[in-house]
C-alpha cells in the first residue's frame, strides 16, 4: 500500500512552481466530419528532462476544470513543439491536413472551438487559453470551425486568460479546406517564436528528507534537495523567501548539480528563486505536508484484500444499475446512466461496529483515482447503525474532492460501536464521477479498534403510503364530544411484509388490509367527536409506520347551510397543463348573498365517483359577493402557485366528463357537470369560467354559459383563481350564437367570420395552452390564419364591448 509516512526518505513534494518552460501557441478545428482534425500547438522554452511532471486538460462549454486528463512523457529541449491531435473518425486527417504526426492522438484534443484548455505543471495550471467557466459561443475568443495562434513573445498566462496574446481566423474560416495549404485562412502551425534568449537551467523534481520522525504535525526537521540540469553565467544568486538556508551547488558555474534548502519543518512553505541573466525569475517552490515525517502506523484492518472488507450498501441506484463493486482489491463506482440520463445514485461502503477504547489516532488511507471529477465521495462515521445508512446520524470526516493519497483522521470517533461510511451521492444533473479505490486500511499510531458482530445492512422500504384522514359522521346532534364518527384513511400501495395494523385509541381497526389490498381505505370506527385516534404498521418494511390525530369536538354539530344558490361554482380547473395533472387541480366558489357564509362541515363530492367525498373540516368563511379558492394540493411551489383558502382530498376532478356537487344537510347547493366537450369547454391548461354575467339560481350549470379563462397566472396555466373571471358572453347585448365562424375546421388559411352587428369584431386567438397567438381587427369579415400550424385554438370575439369565446380547428 502507498504510505502517507516516511522517515529520511525522498518524497516529491505536491505543489511546483515554474516559470516559462512550457507554453500552449495554437488550438486548430478542423473541416472535417465531427470538426477534425483538431490540434493542439505547445512550445518548449526551456530544456525539460522529465515530461512526466506537464500534462493538458480541456473544460467544455464552459463547464470549469476537468483537471489534467493527458500526461506527456519523455523529454523535450527548448524549441521543440508539441503537438496534440484529434481525428476521430477521420484516422490518418492530421498527417493529411499538416504533413505532420502528431506526438499524442488523444481525447483531450477532441475540443471544439468554443471550449478552452489549460496546461498543468505537477496538477498546477501553468497555461491557459480560453476562460474555462464560460461557453465560448460567441465570446471574441471562439475558433470554430477556424484557430487560435498565440502572438510571438507572448506567454504564458498562468490560470488568467489573456485575449491580446492571441490572434484568430474567426469562426467557419477552414470550411470547405481540403488540407493547410488549400485554406485561405492558413494555421500558422510552428511559427511561434518567445522574446529573449532561453536559461540554461532546468529544475527537476524537489525532494524532501526528514531529520527525524516524530508523531505530530509540524514537529520534524527536514532537508529539500532542488535538482537541476545546464548551467547559465547569467545567474547572480540564488535565494529563498521562505527562511531557510541555501547550500548545494551554484547552477552559474556548476552544470547538472543540486541546490540545498535547509533549516525548514514540516508545515514550511519553501521556494528557491534564479535572479539575474535568462534566468532571472525562475523559481520553484512548495510547502513540506504537516505529517511527512510521522512514523508509519500500524494496519489495523486491510480492506482491499484482508479478512473483514466494506459491506456494498445501495440505498439508491440508477436504471443502469451502477452500485460499488469490489474486484482485485479496488472499489468501484461510475455513476454514468447514458446520455441525458439524470437519476439519483445513492451507494454506500459501510464498516463497524468498531469499540474505540484506547484508540487515539485512527486514520482511514487509500489511494483514489477519479475520472470526469464531478461527484465528490464523503467519508462520515456515526456512533450507531441503524441497519440502513440513510435512516443513520452520520458525521462528516473529510468530503474527497480529487484523486490521490488520501489520509482521513477518524480520531474523533469515539464509542464501542462506531461505523465507518463512504457515500457516492449524485442526482446526475450536472455530471458524474468515476472512482477507484484501492489499497485501502484503517491505521493507527497506537491501540487498534475492535471489530464487533457485523450486521447486515437492510434498507428495504415501505410500499405503502397513508393519506389523509377524513372523518364520517354517523349523526349530527349540536353539542360537543356527543356524535360518533368514523375515521377512514386512505393508503396507496401495498406491502405483503405487513404483519397487523393496530390502534391505540381504544376504536376498532377494520376497512381493508395494505398487507393484501392496495390503494384501499383503513377505517376506525368506534370512536366519538373529540376523541385522540392513531393507527400503526406493523411487522416487515413499514414496522412502526404511524398517523394519528384527534377529531373535532363539534365536528358533527349541524351547520347552517342557507340556500341552493347561496354558493355557487364559478370555475373550475380539472386539467392543468403546466403542472403535472394532481397538483395543480382546484375549483372556485362565489358567495351570491350579501353576508358571510362558513362552509365548515359542507360535504365536497364528486358527481362521477359517489365514494369521492369530502367533509370540510375547520371554518371557510365565503365573504358575501366573495370568492374562496378550493385546491388539491396545498403547496404553493408545485400546485401553480395558488393561494388556496381550503385544502381537500378524496376528490379527483376528471379531465374529460365529470361532476361536481356541493351539498350541506343532504341539500344540494350547488351542481357542475362537464360533457368532455359537448356542450360544455374542454380545455387543457386553461380554467372552465362561469359567466358571471350570464348565471342564475337555476341554470349556472348550462354549459353555454361557461367558457375558458385566457388571463396567465403561476406555472403558465390560465384562469383567475380566487378572483373575478375574464371570460363573459355578454348575452345582455348579444346572443352567443349570433356569431358565425366558417369553415371550422378550415385548411384554407382563413375563415369567415359574420354577426348580427354591423360593428367591428375583434378577434383574439390562444393556443390550447392559453398562450395568444393572434390579436386583430377583422375587415371584409375575413380572418387570416395561414400562419397557424393544425390544432385546436380557442378564439375570443368582441364587439361593441361584449365578448364571447368559441372553437377554431385549424386543419
Amino acid at each position: 500500500m502507498k504510505k502517507l509516512y516516511s522517515f529520511i526518505v525522498a518524497i516529491m513534494v505536491a505543489s511546483l512552481s515554474f516559470g516559462q518552460d512550457m507554453i500552449i501557441t495554437g488550438a486548430f478545428d478542423g473541416p472535417l466530419t465531427g470538426g477534425t482534425p483538431k490540434l493542439v500547438e505547445i512550445y518548449v522554452v526551456n530544456d525539460i528532462a522529465d515530461l512526466s511532471l506537464y500534462g493538458l486538460g480541456s473544460a467544455n462549454n464552459g463547464g470549469g476544470s476537468d483537471g489534467e486528463e493527458l500526461t506527456f512523457s519523455g523529454s523535450a529541449t527548448a524549441g521543440q513543439f508539441i503537438y496534440v491531435g484529434s481525428e476521430g473518425s477521420n484516422p490518418g486527417s492530421v498527417n493529411a491536413y499538416f504533413g505532420i504526426t502528431a506526438d499524442y492522438l488523444d481525447s483531450t484534443a477532441n475540443v471544439n472551438g468554443d471550449d478552452a484548455l489549460e496546461l498543468f505543471f505537477n496538477t498546477a495550471v501553468i497555461d491557459t487559453f480560453g476562460d474555462i467557466n464560460t461557453d465560448g459561443t460567441g465570446q471574441p475568443w471562439e475558433y470554430l470551425d477556424g484557430w487560435a495562434y498565440r502572438n510571438n513573445g507572448t506567454g504564458p498566462d498562468g490560470t488568467t486568460f489573456n485575449l491580446s496574446s492571441w490572434s484568430f481566423s474567426g469562426p467557419n474560416a477552414t470550411d470547405g479546406c481540403t488540407d493547410n495549404g488549400s485554406c485561405a485562412s492558413v494555421f500558422p502551425i510552428g511559427t511561434y517564436t518567445t522574446a529573449g534568449s532561453s536559461c540554461g537551467v532546468t529544475f527537476g523534481t524537489a525532494l524532501v528528507a526528514c531529520d527525524s520522525s516524530t508523531i505530530g504535525d509540524d514537529n520534524d526537521n527536514v532537508t529539500i534537495s532542488i535538482p537541476y540540469t545546464g548551467s547559465d553565467a547569467g545567474i547572480t544568486s540564488v535565494t529563498t523567501t521562505s527562511g531557510g538556508t541555501i547550500a548545494g551547488d551554484d547552477p552559474s558555474t556548476t552544470a547538472d548539480g543540486t541546490i540545498i534548502l535547509l533549516g525548514l519543518s514540516e508545515g514550511d512553505a519553501w521556494d528557491v528563486v534564479l535572479n539575474g541573466g535568462d534566468c532571472d525569475g525562475r523559481d520553484i517552490s512548495g510547502t513540506v505536508d504537516s505529517a511527512l515525517c510521522d512514523p508509519t502506523p500500524n494496519t489495523c484492518f486491510d480492506l482491499s484484500t484482508g479478512g473483514e472488507l466494506f459491506e456494498l450498501v445501495t440505498v439508491t441506484t440508477n436504471s443502469d444499475m451502477d452500485v460499488w463493486t469490489l474486484n482485485a482489491g479496488t472499489y468501484s463506482m461510475n455513476g454514468f446512466c447514458g446520455g441525458g440520463c439524470e437519476e439519483l445514485v445513492d451507494t454506500w461502503l459501510i464498516f463497524g461496529p468498531l469499540d474505540m477504547t484506547g484508540v487515539t489516532d485512527l486514520s482511514l488511507l487509500f489511494d483514489a483515482a477519479e475520472n470526469f471529477g464531478t461527484t465528490d465521495l464523503t467519508v462520515n462515521y456515526a456512533s450507531s447503525y441503524s441497519g440502513c445508512p440513510d435512516s443513520t446520524s452520520w458525521t462528516l470526516a473529510q468530503t474527497i474532492t480529487d484523486a490521490g493519497a488520501i489520509n482521513v483522521d477518524l480520531s474523533a470517533a469515539s464509542g464501542t460501536t462506531v461505523f465507518i461510511g463512504i457515500n457516492y451521492n449524485d442526482d446526475g444533473v450536472d455530471g458524474y464521477s468515476d472512482w477507484d479505490l484501492s489499497n485501502v486500511e484503517l491505521a493507527a499510531f497506537g491501540a487498534c479498534p475492535t471489530l464487533g458482530s457485523r450486521p447486515t445492512s437492510d434498507c428495504a422500504t415501505c410500499d405503502v403510503s397513508l393519506g389523509t384522514e377524513n372523518y364520517v359522521c354517523n349523526s349530527m346532534t349540536a353539542g360537543a364530544d356527543n356524535d360518533s364518527v368514523t375515521i377512514e384513511i386512505p393508503y396507496t400501495g401495498t406491502d405483503n411484509t405487513l404483519v397487523s395494523v393496530t390502534t391505540t385509541s381504544g376504536g376498532t381497526v377494520g376497512g381493508d388490509n395494505p398487507a393484501l389490498t392496495a390503494d384501499g381505505t383503513i377505517t376506525i370506527t368506534g370512536l366519538s367527536e373529540g376523541s385522540a385516534w392513531d393507527i400503526t404498521l406493523n411487522g416487515g418494511d413499514c414496522d412502526g409506520t404511524t398517523i394519528s390525530g384527534t377529531v373535532p369536538s363539534t365536528l358533527c354539530d349541524p351547520v347552517s347551510c342557507g340556500s341552493p344558490g347561496d354558493i355557487i361554482i364559478t370555475e373550475i380547473m380539472q386539467n392543468p397543463a403546466a403542472v403535472s395533472d394532481a397538483d395543480g387541480e382546484y375549483f372556485e366558489v362565489y358567495n351570491t348573498t350579501g353576508s358571510p357564509i362558513d362552509m365548515n362541515g359542507w360535504i365536497i363530492k364528486d358527481e362521477a365517483t359517489v365514494s369521492e367525498t369530502h367533509t370540510i373540516s375547520g371554518s371557510v368563511i365565503v365573504p358575501a359577493n366573495g370568492y374562496a379558492l378550493f385546491a388539491i394540493n396545498g403547496d404553493f411551489a408545485t400546485n401553480g402557485g395558488l393561494n388556496e383558502d381550503y385544502v381537500y382530498s378524496n376528490i379527483t376532478l376528471g379531465n374529460g366528463t365529470d361532476g361536481l356537487i356541493i351539498e350541506c344537510s343532504s341539500t344540494t347547493i350547488d351542481q357542475v357537470v362537464w360533457d368532455n366537450g359537448a356542450t360544455f369547454p374542454d380545455p387543457t391548461g386553461a380554467s372552465m369560467q362561469l359567466d358571471m354575467t350570464a348565471f342564475n339560481d337555476t341554470d349556472n350549470d348550462v354549459g353555454t354559459n361557461w367558457g375558458i379563462g385566457v388571463a396567465t397566472y403561476g406555472d403558465g396555466d390560465t384562469g383567475t383563481p380566487g378572483s373575478a373571471n375574464d371570460f363573459s358572453l355578454s348575452v345582455t347585448q348579444f346572443e352567443q350564437n349570433s356569431f358565425s365562424i366558417y369553415p371550422n375546421p378550415s385548411n384554407l388559411g382563413f375563415v369567415n367570420i359574420t354577426s348580427n352587428n354591423a360593428q367591428a369584431i375583434t378577434a383574439v386567438v390562444y393556443d390550447i395552452l392559453g398562450k395568444q397567438v393572434k390579436n386583430e381587427t377583422i375587415s371584409n369579415n375575413r380572418l387570416d390564419v395561414s400562419n397557424l400550424v393544425a390544432g385546436v385554438y380557442i378564439i375570443k370575439l368582441t364587439q361593441d364591448g361584449a365578448s364571447t369565446t368559441k372553437k377554431l380547428v385549424i386543419k
